[in-house]
């Protein structure tokens, strides 16, 4: 890419720049929103889950049927009768799936907290202090979803998604607001 290129890319992506901020704010009300009903947010989540297994599902299996006579037919399209299956199960009761898809989050923050408390004292490479803090942390978070469990599955994965939207609406919010284009200011001497 030269450097005209790259001029126009940014003056293109400037002259968008409310748009960017329109779709930061958006989505940071929408992730708010999503913080607030945490557990309306689950359950869509969930069954937006279980959607996406199903029509991922169904192009998996039109996918087999195209090159049936290839070595992996039968794989592809066992994957996705399951897909089709386990989706099918994922809307059907989305409350039981909200409670599976929690506890596989409590066992993988317990498992990876465990796993960098003892890596990070074992190898105590540069910046260990920081590796033993996130470990402590995801040990600490599992544990307290885990002992409000299983009503912590109603808002678990709702919480998750709802922090998930909110900063990436303040990222878009940051990135718009970078690209004002003001030139730097000169700084101020002492400060």
């Amino acid at each position: 890419m030269d450097l005209m290129d790259a001029t126009g890319s940014l003056t293109e992506l400037r002259n968008h720049r409310g748009w960017f901020l329109i779709l930061g704010v958006a989505l940071m009300l929408l992730g708010g929103f999503a913080l607030r009903a945490a557990v309306a947010a689950s359950l869509v989540s969930v069954v937006t889950l279980g959607v996406a297994l199903i029509v991922g599902g169904v192009a998996e299996v039109i996918h087999a049927f195209g090159g049936r006579h290839s070595r992996g037919f039968t794989l592809h399209l066992l994957a996705g009768v399951l897909s089709i299956v386990v989706g099918a199960l994922v809307v059907r009761a989305p409350v039981q799936s909200a409670v599976s898809i929690t506890l596989l989050i409590i066992g993988w923050l317990a498992a990876s907290g465990i796993f960098r408390i003892f890596t990070s004292l074992f190898t105590r490479q540069e910046g260990w202090g920081w590796e033993l803090a996130n470990g402590v942390i995801s040990l600490a978070l599992g544990l307290i979803v885990w002992s409000r469990f299983p009503a912590s599955a109603m808002w678990l994965i709702g919480t998750f998604v709802g922090i998930e939207i909110l900063f990436r609406g303040i990222s878009w919010i940051v990135f718009s607001l970078g690209l004002r284009g003001q030139p730097p200011r000169p700084a101020t001497p002492g400060v």
